[in-house]
């Protein structure tokens, strides 16, 4: 079984290469697309062998550049188009059997193996997982990255404060390239304020 990871970064230097150490050891290629004005991260990703680094912009034709950056000049959320565009792309390669959508601040936990789980959910077009949203594990600055990053956010959130119910249920896409379909289109997070079409 053939499985990707998406994602879109910027800037990203400070959590990347534990991201990329931590999953491409569960067998997965990543591709990662480096944001419209973000800083470089070739001299982390050329370390691994299953990493593909790319701009958005390949993404994008000629004609649909120029508005691309004029929307992240402007700070406006691209998450989505991204999203649908990234899943075309690895739709096209014809190589895999499924694709999560995921941050690098995100990690892959399973008590089985990923493999096992999929193959329960292969004639669905896509499972959503839920969060667990480890916060700021209590602290009030970022910790010094001395260390992989899962030994330094340990503390999950409690959910005890209203404004932290919004993570409550929040869930992650993990896509079936086998039956996605590219008129469908898709949100980075699936909770009460946004909804997938998957008929």
């Amino acid at each position: 079984m053939n499985i990707a990871i998406f994602t879109v970064i910027k800037d990203e230097l400070d959590y990347l290469d534990d991201f990329l150490k931590y999953h491409t050891q569960m067998g997965i290629d990543i591709f990662v697309f480096e944001d419209v004005f973000s800083h470089s991260h070739l001299s982390i990703t050329e370390k691994y062998d299953n990493v593909y680094l790319h701009s958005i912009m390949e993404l994008y034709s000629e004609e649909e550049i120029d508005e691309l950056i004029r929307k992240r000049e402007e700070k406006i959320p691209c998450q989505t188009e991204f999203i649908n565009k990234g899943l075309k792309y690895i739709h096209s390669l014809n190589t895999y059997d499924w694709c999560w959508l995921i941050d690098v601040d995100e990690y892959i936990t399973s008590s089985e193996p990923l493999e096992a789980i999929l193959s329960r959910f292969k004639d669905y077009e896509a499972i959503l997982v839920y969060w667990r949203n480890y916060g700021a594990s209590e602290r009030l600055y970022k910790p010094i990255y001395d260390r992989p990053i899962w030994e330094l956010y340990t503390e999950p959130c409690k959910y005890e404060q209203y404004s932290d119910l919004k993570y409550y249920k929040i869930t992650k896409f993990f896509f079936n390239m086998k039956k996605w379909k590219s008129q469908h289109k898709y949100f980075i997070h699936n909770a009460a304020r946004n909804c997938v079409k998957a008929d």
